[in-house]
């Protein structure tokens, strides 16, 4: 028995480790913090007779010959206490204190998290269009340094967001998130090249992202959710059928 037990897992894979932690009758707290595609009932049933609560955190990173490459933020974005159905929250919130990790909470943390898929979808495809979606840092590198698919990628984000808007989310609640990309794209290209040259851990985080599975998991649903509410996003919609990362749904959609 835990007092918390955070699990992060890529590509949809709560299920399965619920399960296991069900056979091993392990207990305590569920600290969810991954890419969530679920709504809010199909997460209930997932995590039947547990106590959980949605987090996320700023932070991103891989593992090479053992070697955890990583790079984290001091802060951590957790769901208000009134939504979360778990009784040790404030040992939670003192948790994060001991640890001098700021936290940042949103107006509900599972509408933030489909926004931040939407983001990062935008901004996947976009890089899979203009360099090589199987070297995810080399790509990641050319899009921070060019300002022409930096002001797509603005564009793109536009759309995927719309598309989140469509499945029942109030943008107006994340108004803080979405400002950038309100801007004029060209200007918003000059402040995001900016950015990405002075901030050297946003910028790393960009390059530590190299599951494809998981990359291509985010494009795939916010791809079929805005096909499926017929929301218009030409551009999104383009950089996903261009040859390599089409290729790259396909062959995971077909798994």
């Amino acid at each position: 028995k835990y007092d918390f037990i955070f699990v992060s897992v890529p590509a949809g894979g709560i299920t399965d480790v619920m399960n296991s932690l069900n056979e091993q009758e392990i207990q305590g707290t569920i600290i969810l913090v991954c890419g969530i595609w679920y709504d809010h009932n199909e997460l209930n049933k997932i995590m039947k007779g547990w106590k959980y609560i949605l987090g996320y955190p700023v932070a991103g990173g891989n593992i090479s010959d053992e070697v955890l490459n990583c790079c984290v933020f001091d802060h951590f974005m957790l769901e208000k206490e009134e939504k979360a159905d778990i009784k040790n929250y404030k040992e939670l919130i003192k948790l994060f204190y001991d640890c001098n990790v700021k936290l940042e909470i949103p107006y509900d943390m599972l509408e933030w998290i489909w926004i931040h898929m939407a983001i990062n979808a935008g901004v996947i495809t976009v890089a899979g269009k203009y360099g090589d979606i199987n070297d995810t840092t080399a790509s990641a590198e050319k899009l921070m340094n060019s300002l022409k698919e930096l002001s797509e990628v603005v564009i793109s984000i536009r759309e995927t967001t719309k598309i989140i808007e469509a499945r029942g989310v109030k943008l107006k609640h994340y108004k803080n998130e979405l400002l950038p990309y309100k801007i004029p794209s060209k200007i918003a290209a000059v402040v995001m090249k900016k950015m990405f040259a002075k901030n050297l851990l946003t910028r790393k985080i960009m390059t530590l992202h190299s599951n494809i599975n998981d990359l291509l998991y985010v494009c795939q649903n916010v791809n079929t959710c805005g096909k499926q509410y017929s929301v218009k996003a030409p551009v999104f919609y383009e950089n996903c059928n261009i040859t390599g990362l089409s290729k790259a749904l396909s062959k995971r959609q077909n798994k």
